[in-house]
């Protein structure tokens, strides 16, 4: 079992993915967006720094225990720009040549 966010949203390049992941064989390993992250003392708590796009971003964590059993979670995160929403309103030009 994975806990996490299911979705986010930041301002910056990246963003701190942060979970637990549990079984009841011991877990081998924890991969957020296809990188091997470390648990922290073996908790099953863990966490990453990952780089996205503008927009929205589908990442993957993964946890696979030592009988090689894989369970999966999907984190969408959508990167905004830091630029307000401004409603222009409708403009006219009058041309004379």
């Amino acid at each position: 079992m994975i806990q996490t966010v299911e979705a986010a949203t930041t301002k910056g390049k990246t963003v701190r993915i942060a979970g637990v992941a549990r079984d009841d064989v011991k877990l081998a390993r924890v991969g957020v967006a296809g990188r091997r992250v470390d648990m922290v003392g073996g908790t099953g708590r863990f966490f990453a720094v990952v780089p996205i796009a503008l927009g929205r971003n589908r990442g993957a964590v993964t946890a696979m225990d030592a009988s090689s059993n894989k369970a999966e979670r999907f984190v969408l995160v959508t990167w905004k720009r830091d630029i307000p929403e401004i409603e222009f309103g409708t403009y006219h030009a009058e041309v004379i040549a």
